[in-house]
């Protein structure tokens, strides 16, 4: 897989039922993104609070820099709040994020589903596309898929 330089990280939050320690972390994510991240890096975190499950967990997709993701990852294990991450970057390319309930949920949103188009369009090669016909068959294909292969043809 040619993954670039870029990877996707999904993060999922404890479950957080205290107002005072969720506008505290909210306000801590604020001084490190500003201390950390580029300005235009915003526009690669999705981040969702209300749950299809309402369990009050929190979650987020990280669509840049894996260096970046490490980072944020880190700022929120110090915080005591994480409860699992996983690099889905190879979910995203093969389609299997659609597994993901987090991930379907909020798909369908133009934002993400901007970001997540964007991502795969910039970082998913002829031959990634051509390993998931194999694997999974042509109907597989994503729209961005397939002008990524016209674009090469």
């Amino acid at each position: 897989m040619s993954l670039k330089n870029n990877k996707t990280y999904y993060l999922k939050s404890k479950n957080i039922n205290d107002e005072s320690l969720e506008k505290y972390i909210s306000n801590e994510f604020i001084k490190f993104a500003t201390k950390n991240f580029d300005s235009n890096d915003h526009k690669y975190i999705v981040v969702n609070t209300e749950n299809h499950d309402g369990s009050g967990y929190g979650y987020m997709f990280l669509f840049f820099e894996e260096s970046k993701s490490k980072q944020t990852i880190k700022f929120f294990n110090d915080l005591n709040v994480l409860e699992t991450y996983k690099d889905v970057t190879e979910d995203i390319h093969t389609s299997n994020i659609f597994d993901n309930e987090d991930f379907k949920s909020v798909y369908n949103n133009d934002e993400f589903k901007h970001i997540f188009d964007t991502f795969i369009y910039k970082n998913l090669s002829t031959n990634d596309i051509l390993d998931k016909i194999i694997k999974r068959g042509i109907d597989s294909l994503t729209n961005v898929d397939k002008k990524i292969l016209e674009k090469e043809a």
